[in-house]
């Protein structure tokens, strides 16, 4: 019985080993079939490609890219994109950024900064009289200056800025002051056009250099109308600051944008 018994046992470890590898075989071959793909897809031929957007501002196109698969990095102040990846990941990345990168119409702003007092009279060209006249009536001012104008022409969804001095009150000196926007977009009406400014700060420093008056604000203005954004009053110089915005959207697409100022214009 005993010699039975041990081939007994014996067949049963034979066959045990046996169903062991085959139970092995497959696992392994999958091991190596992931193992060769791995190494298939670590082969594909890399790409950097630099892409200059002429229209589309390049944050976003940002947000786009990050679903694509695709490595890549923005430069915003020279609107470059940087891609690095295999062939049709590339290939892709630039069919999508030339989908967005269309022309865009221009938007011009011309931005009017008022001094308004309780004295004096109307000193301002023949295109602001009307709407200093309504603020005489609405606010009770009597005196309006004009202390400067900005032309500002940018693209359709893109940032605006502009700096410039102004003199006024009992401040002797210039005193600087900035306007910007985050965003300029043209919003179509059934009787028109408006502009959508989105992001609006207007900033100015007050006596040597203090006191700053400032507005904050999103604003939509009818195009070919002046709209009165705000006003504030500097610490110490006696004068109420009124900003007051006009906007047209131009039908020719520009690819650039661009600024010109002139006191008293």
């Amino acid at each position: 019985m005993r010699p039975q018994l041990f081939d007994k046992l014996l067949i049963l470890a034979v066959v045990t080993a046996i169903i062991s590898l085959l139970a092995a075989a497959p696992a392994a071959a999958d091991e190596d079939t992931g193992a060769k793909a791995a190494a298939g897809a670590e082969q594909k031929p890399q790409r950097t490609v630099i892409k200059a957007t002429m229209h589309v501002d390049v944050d976003e196109v940002r947000q786009v890219l990050g679903l694509l698969g695709v490595n890549f990095a923005v430069k915003p102040d020279q609107n470059l994109i940087v891609l690095r990846g295999d062939g049709y990941a590339i290939d892709t990345a630039l069919k999508v950024i030339d989908a967005l990168d269309v022309p865009r119409p221009s938007i011009d702003l011309r931005v009017f900064v008022l001094a308004a007092s309780k004295e004096g009279k109307i000193d301002v060209p023949e295109n602001l009289e009307t709407v200093a006249n309504h603020l005489r009536g609405t606010f009770g001012y009597k005196g309006f200056k004009l202390l400067d104008s900005v032309m500002l022409r940018v693209l359709e969804g893109r940032r605006g800025r502009v700096d410039g001095g102004i003199q006024f009150g009992s401040n002797a000196s210039r005193s600087p002051y900035r306007f910007a926007f985050e965003k300029a977009t043209v919003v179509p009406e059934d009787d028109g056009l408006s502009i959508r400014l989105k992001g609006l700060e207007f900033e100015v420093a007050g006596k040597d250099g203090s006191g700053r008056a400032s507005l904050e604000t999103d604003i939509e203005i009818r195009e070919g109308q002046k709209a009165v954004i705000g006003s504030s009053t500097p610490d110490g110089l006696g004068e109420t600051l009124v900003l007051i915005v006009e906007a047209v959207a131009s039908k020719d697409p520009k690819t650039e944008s661009e600024s010109e100022s002139g006191e008293g214009g």
